[in-house]
């Protein structure tokens, strides 16, 4: 209801009610300000406080569709944090599966590389080492 429709009605109530309260009344007069206050007050009408707002329908309605889109938002948006962490924690049990694995690794060679150099004589191990080396695809410095 626009500003001059609600005038309009008050108008009218109020020109109703002094016809009603056009004899004196309990306070003694033709226009009494306690029906006038009375009148306003039943229909509805308040004095806002300071921190009030009055939004008309159509900003009222945008704003709920507003907040309707940002709650849409933020369930994506938590949706694609969630699999962004289970992506994450997934990469980060590849990174400690694969760390174990070279840790695993480097053990068994240094295991395979030093076992077979105490099973040779003291003049074989430098020809053993670099075929050893070749192996892994290293080169080994003299």
């Amino acid at each position: 209801m626009t500003e001059q429709e609600q005038i309009e009605e008050m108008a009218i109530g109020l020109e109703e009610e002094f016809v009603l309260c056009g004899t004196l009344s309990s306070c003694g007069t033709k226009r009494c300000s306690q029906c006038f206050s009375k009148y306003l007050y039943e229909q509805g009408y308040r004095k806002l406080s300071e921190d009030s707002v009055v939004l008309s329908r159509e900003e009222y309605e945008k704003l709920r569709e507003t907040i309707a889109d940002l709650k849409y938002d933020k369930f994506d948006l938590k949706n694609e944090i969630s699999e962004k962490d289970n992506k994450i924690a997934l990469l980060e049990e590849t990174i400690d599966c694969i760390k174990f694995n070279v840790g695993f690794a480097r053990k068994e060679t240094a295991r395979e590389i030093l076992q077979t150099l105490y099973n040779y004589p003291h003049e074989w191990h430098e020809m053993k080492i670099k075929e050893l080396a070749k192996g892994y695809g290293v080169e080994v410095e003299e």
